[in-house]
């Protein structure tokens, strides 16, 4: 089965690193491990606990996707939700890049 590219964003509460002295360490480290994934992260407003993940990578289908990122980002923490979106139809929701990527999905 061929594999498309997904976008992810992950919810989660990263393990504490006792090296971490302030937010940016925490963002480093993230940024450092997900890199293979071209990465996003940050803390969620609602919620001090709770950061986020966005990554990108091929899979199969939507179980894949999920699978694979609840795989790669539960390394780094406690996951406690997934968005996941084909890249095509993430980068619409965002409206990024809407008119090159659409025409791939029909």
């Amino acid at each position: 089965m061929p594999t498309i590219d997904y976008n992810a964003t992950v919810y989660f509460i990263p393990d504490p690193d006792p090296a971490d002295t302030d937010l940016d360490d925490v963002i480093e480290r993230l940024m450092n491990a997900l890199a293979p994934y071209h990465p996003s992260v940050g803390q969620e407003a609602w919620h001090d606990d709770i950061w986020y993940a966005i990554i990108t990578f091929p899979a199969e289908d939507l179980r894949q996707a999920i699978a694979t990122a609840l795989a790669i980002v539960s390394a780094l923490g406690r996951v406690h939700g997934i968005d996941a979106l084909p890249t095509a139809l993430f980068d619409a929701r965002y409206h990024i890049n809407v008119e090159a990527d659409l025409g791939r999905l029909t």
